[in-house]
């Protein structure tokens, strides 16, 4: 569609949002900003291929519908925020190309990870800056997981 700019802030009073696709626009810059968070009926959020940067907002563990999560092809830096564990519904997640840094993060008694995505089907983590070795926790029996991609992703100690 062309658009460019970034995010206005009041994206938040889209309340009965579902879906969120403003993906193929690289016109579209800034950092996502943490009031993703309020659209709580989100379902499906796609922003593939735009220019975002800057952290994953934490918030993003604050939606309680998403089944699908593509923020693939942006500039996003810094850790994944362990808050998507909290996504429960999600059944796809692709953060691939990008340049997100640190480690997977799973679960530990007192912090979420993303080894509590047990619909997840899809795990889309290539092309990024992570570091450190795969998390044993990170799969389980419990988990509908069918396809990895982890490509050009870290090395493994």
């Amino acid at each position: 569609m062309g658009l460019k700019g970034r995010l206005p802030t009041d994206i938040e009073l889209l309340s009965e949002l579902q879906i969120l696709n403003l993906s193929f626009n690289k016109g579209l810059t800034g950092q996502l900003r943490a009031l993703i968070g309020k659209l709580t009926k989100l379902v499906h959020l796609n922003l593939v291929g735009c220019s975002f940067f800057g952290p994953i907002p934490d918030a993003i563990g604050s939606l309680t519908k998403p089944s699908y999560l593509s923020l693939k092809n942006n500039s996003f830096s810094g850790p994944i925020p362990p808050s998507i564990g909290n996504l429960a519904d999600l059944t796809f997640i692709d953060l691939s190309d990008n340049k997100l840094q640190g480690s997977i993060p799973v679960s530990n008694g007192t912090t979420l990870g993303l080894d509590k995505l047990l619909k997840a089907r899809r795990f889309h983590f290539g092309n990024n800056q992570l570091s450190g070795p795969i998390p044993p926790r990170l799969f389980s029996s419990t988990m509908a997981m069918i396809h990895l991609l982890y490509d050009a992703l870290w090395l493994i100690h």
